[in-house]
């Protein structure tokens, strides 16, 4: 049976043996060039003018140097890609799924959860978010008799270029490919089965184009110059300004020596200099660092927009944040999960979960029908909330319990598995003689309700007849006590005089006998099973 990779074309499982990247280990031996080292205006717009041509190389060099330099933006970056390996996933069959289907599903879940390191590689795939694409390359291993991936190493990218179709990534080479509209481009088709490759649209366009990276660069740039005149600044600050004299007629080394020791006066507080030569200590040098911190603060400020989608949860300075706008701008990066998950869940679909299936599975199994990756981005619901809402809201109106469980991610119990209960309130202590419950049940009227033989109405109705003459006896001696009291501190303490003496056995013997009743239907309700 021949096996098609994800276009429909088929491939040799020779093919994958072994990386496609160990034989191009000239690329291992390449060193990054870090254009953001020396980053100018001019430079960048070279950089990003060649991205669009199809050579990234140095784009994707200068944004590693952005994330690696820049720690604002490193952070925001991370509060960005960390959320995802954190999700919750599932493998799902597709919709009216046979049973096959299911069973595919269920194998694709039981491979991936034995991969090594595969929260890793979640991570490691949303690289792309600020790169554009991200591409992990896969090392297949057969020697068990079952096809699984051994590492999923994510390769740098600057590695690779675009195709003059400008959505097809290449793995950079020394051969040169001919397209179909006459271009010529240095790399190799990306091998099948090979490689998870996830590109990702963090904004609208080209590949090249779609990464957070480059709507950063000028911001990072204008930091970057920003950064060094505070440095230049912090460096002089408060350091007088020093002017040396020297005679008419002094030579150049005179000369040289002379403008060393000016120099090195300031931090050393000491020097020496020919006779005949003068140093003079004009006022301190004056500055104010305002101006180049609100460039770095309106940088950051951007950075923390374009990636987390706010700034409230980026500043600490107790002015601005609030707890009520935090939570506001959480919810906003909370979206933008739900935004990126679903792209890398669709690209481990189509290079994780199709291969696993295509080499393991008994039957062919086709990108169509193949089982889903999904990830869950869905926040449990205040539980305090459903808690009271719930019970009121049943009697009036069908609610499903599966709407309930999905709603505050419980999940439904398994056949066998223990749950929790609440806790089981004390049963009365039933009277001694329960031939009187007995009798009292059996004179219930036995008219079923609803087909109940026990309806709770007669019981009551029951209860409250039995009640009603030791009631009124003990009501009779309250109010003759009310009567005859002369003020209502003498009323108050016939009232306590009176509370041990009032007649409660016969009360007491008609409670005793309708918790034993109820005691008994409640036994007869569970033999029936209800």
């Amino acid at each position: 049976m021949a096996i098609l990779d994800q276009h429909g074309n088929p491939i040799k499982t020779a093919d994958i043996q072994a990386p496609q990247t160990a034989r191009t280990a000239w690329l291992q031996r390449q060193w990054a060039d870090h254009p953001g080292r020396r980053l100018t205006p001019a430079r960048l717009k070279q950089i990003l003018d060649e991205a669009e041509r199809g050579d990234i190389q140095a784009q994707s060099e200068l944004f590693a140097d952005m994330e690696e330099q820049d720690g604002h933006i490193a952070s925001e970056m991370a509060k960005r890609i960390l959320p995802i390996p954190a999700l919750d996933w599932d493998i799902q069959p597709p919709a009216d799924a046979s049973a096959d289907e299911e069973a595919d599903a269920a194998l694709a879940k039981a491979l991936i959860e034995q991969l090594p390191g595969f929260p890793q590689l979640l991570a490691n795939l949303a690289t792309g978010i600020g790169h554009g694409f991200a591409c992990a390359e896969i090392e297949w291993d057969n020697s068990e008799g079952q096809w699984l991936p051994v590492s999923l190493d994510l390769q740098p990218h600057d590695w690779f270029v675009v195709a003059p179709d400008r959505k097809t990534l290449l793995l950079r080479s020394t051969n040169v490919q001919s397209w179909p509209d006459g271009q010529a481009v240095a790399g190799d088709t990306l091998q099948p089965f090979g490689w998870i490759v996830h590109r990702h649209q963090a904004k609208p366009g080209m590949l090249a184009r779609r990464g957070l990276f480059r709507a950063l660069a000028v911001t990072f740039l204008l930091k970057q110059y920003a950064l060094g005149d505070l440095a230049e600044l912090l460096e002089i600050f408060g350091i007088p300004m020093r002017l040396g004299k020297y005679r008419s007629g002094a030579s150049e080394e005179e000369k040289r020596t002379l403008l060393n020791a000016i120099m090195s006066i300031g931090h050393n507080a000491g020097g020496i200099i020919p006779e005949g030569m003068e140093i003079a200590f004009e006022a301190a040098a004056e500055g104010n660092a305002d101006p180049f911190m609100a460039m770095v603060e309106y940088c950051d400020k951007t950075a923390s927009k374009l990636i987390t989608g706010g700034t409230l949860n980026s500043q600490a300075d107790g002015k601005s944040s609030t707890n009520a706008l935090g939570r506001v701008h959480a919810d906003a990066l909370q979206k933008l999960t739900s935004s990126d998950a679903p792209q890398i869940a669709a690209s481990l679909t189509r290079d994780l979960v199709f291969p696993l299936l295509q080499l393991n599975s008994r039957r062919p199994v086709t990108l169509r029908r193949c089982p889903r990756f999904v990830f869950d981005t869905s926040e449990a619901e205040d539980l305090s909330l459903f808690a009271d809402a719930l019970p009121k809201l049943a009697p009036i109106m069908q609610i499903p319990t599966n709407w309930a469980h999905s709603r505050l991610k419980i999940p439904q119990p398994k056949d066998g598995e223990a749950v929790l209960q609440a806790p089981g309130t004390a049963q009365p202590k039933p009277p001694q003689d329960t031939a009187t419950a007995t009798a009292a049940l059996s004179a219930a009227p036995t008219t079923e309700v609803d087909g109940d033989p026990t309806p709770v109405t007669a019981l009551s109705e029951q209860l409250q007849t039995g009640a009603a003459d030791p009631l009124k006896a003990m009501l009779d001696r309250i109010r003759q006590a009310v009567d005859g009291a002369e003020s209502l501190a003498a009323l108050r303490d016939d009232l306590l005089g009176l509370y041990g003496d009032l007649p409660s056995e016969d009360l007491t013997k008609v409670l005793q006998t309708a918790f034993a009743c109820a005691d008994l239907a409640g036994r007869f309700d569970v033999s029936r099973g209800e």
